[in-house]
């Protein structure tokens, strides 16, 4: 804070606050870096949800992206997918096969994205059945809710 400085009566030098600034500077510092950190977030969190050019992509370049060298492309693919539900359909026997990938994090989210496809997914289940026995805690799980939201959804048919 900006102060002044003045001569007491005894000699001394004293500091007072500058008139003006006072308490409005602090509140106004303050209220700055509350909206630039609200809108660091905010852009944070749209960048999050609609990642650039996710939303142009079609269920045939995601098939494409499955077969990638890259575990994480797999991955993203796999649950670009999961978000189109029913309409990625024709993704059904690709997600399959990566319910077999090196990549756990591959594997949960093919499990996922089977589910979200819900009943045209059902020549999945004996994939998804046997991945129920894998070592990895959070792919069974996966595969298990898979299974259970595929055969609620025929059901409800």
């Amino acid at each position: 804070m900006a102060a002044r400085r003045e001569r007491s009566e005894e000699g001394g030098e004293r500091r007072k606050p500058a008139k003006g600034l006072g308490c409005i500077g602090g509140s106004l510092f303050f209220v700055l870096g509350v909206g630039v950190i609200f809108v660091a977030f905010a852009l944070g969190r749209a960048w999050e949800a609609k990642p650039p050019g996710q939303d142009k992509l079609t269920v045939e370049d995601l098939k494409r992206q499955l077969e990638q060298t890259s575990a994480e492309a797999r991955r993203m693919a796999a649950e670009a997918l999961g978000m189109k539900g029913e309409d990625a359909a024709p993704a059904v026997q690709d997600l399959t096969e990566r319910l077999k990938d090196e990549s756990e994090a591959v594997r949960k989210a093919a499990a996922d994205a089977l589910g979200r496809i819900g009943p045209q997914a059902e020549e999945a289940l004996p994939a998804l059945q046997e991945a129920m026995r894998e070592g990895s805690e959070q792919v069974r799980e996966a595969a298990k809710q898979a299974m259970e939201r595929i055969q609620e959804l025929r059901d409800k048919e």
